[in-house]
């Protein structure tokens, strides 16, 4: 189940002026970094295994082939009823809403993604490589969020150990 709290503040974000948000410390968060001038990482450059956010399940399948396991289901949302489904890799879970990816996250920690983010990782590390300063964030919270953009398109989840090394992450996306 994926954790809507990015997309609460990000309707949050919105209402608050910037004027509140600078003096407070929250502009560090916001989901949509890219309409407050924040750092992000783009869209293009954000994969595993080349395989990014939005891409096809038939893409998915033509890269990867098929997975160990396959799971589908219902979920609902405003828009009524839609496909839900989970492949299973040795090395990769990849979900699916609508038939599009929706979440990449590695269950092995030799998978890598873009940046060289894997487990075992430095925060420090990961902040040089792709200039956001994941440190200040990590000052105040865990996981930490590597915002996309441009648009509400996701952020990459970065839950980290006592030594500030990564210990798990995934790349999802939350539909509004």
């Amino acid at each position: 189940m994926l954790n809507f709290m990015p997309t609460l503040f990000a309707i949050f974000i919105r209402t608050v002026p910037s004027a509140f948000l600078i003096g407070s410390g929250l502009l560090n968060a916001a989901f949509a970094a890219d309409e407050l001038d924040m750092s992000c990482v783009r869209n293009e450059s954000v994969s595993i295994k080349s395989i990014q956010l939005h891409e096809s399940l038939e893409h998915v399948i033509k890269r990867l082939g098929k997975p160990v396991k396959k799971t589908e289901g219902f979920s609902e949302d405003d828009g009524g009823q839609y496909l839900h489904t989970i492949f299973e890799y040795s090395d990769l879970i990849i979900e699916f809403n609508r038939e599009q990816v929706s979440l990449l996250k590695p269950v092995n920690r030799s998978v890598e993604a873009t940046y060289g983010i894997r487990v075992g990782e430095s925060l420090k590390a990961i902040s040089q490589r792709t200039g956001i300063d994941l440190m200040q964030q990590a000052e105040t919270s865990n996981p930490v969020y590597l915002f996309i953009c441009p648009g509400d398109t996701g952020y990459i989840k970065l839950h980290y150990d006592t030594n500030q090394r990564i210990s798990e992450y995934s790349i999802v996306y939350e539909s509004p």
